[in-house]
């Protein structure tokens, strides 16, 4: 059993609509994650916390190299706000890919 087993069938039905895929695994802990960028110096990672009493989070973190500093957002929402935070999040990470976000 899963600590995500609950928001699964949640995360799965927008990564599917987006043709992402979650990254379930990282070094044998239960995660739910994945990358954007196409380099090392512009990756994003954005993940979801395992929920708590009907609540979770969103993250999203780019380490930039260079002048730029790194990029943080944390998002808490409620299960059922999941999937349009995750959206939020998304655009806000393409922005931040694209450069159209400081």
């Amino acid at each position: 059993m899963s600590a995500y087993d609950s928001i699964d069938p949640i995360l799965s039905q927008w990564a599917e609509a987006r043709s992402l895929t979650w990254l379930t695994d990282y070094q044998g802990t239960d995660v739910r994650t994945f990358f954007l960028g196409s380099g090392i110096r512009d990756r994003v990672q954005i993940w979801v916390d395992p929920p708590r009493d009907g609540f979770t989070a969103v993250h999203a973190f780019q380490n930039k190299k260079g002048a730029r500093p790194k990029k943080v957002e944390d998002l808490p929402c409620t299960v059922s706000d999941l999937p349009d935070v995750l959206d939020r999040v998304l655009d806000l990470v393409e922005g931040w890919l694209g450069g159209e976000a400081g």
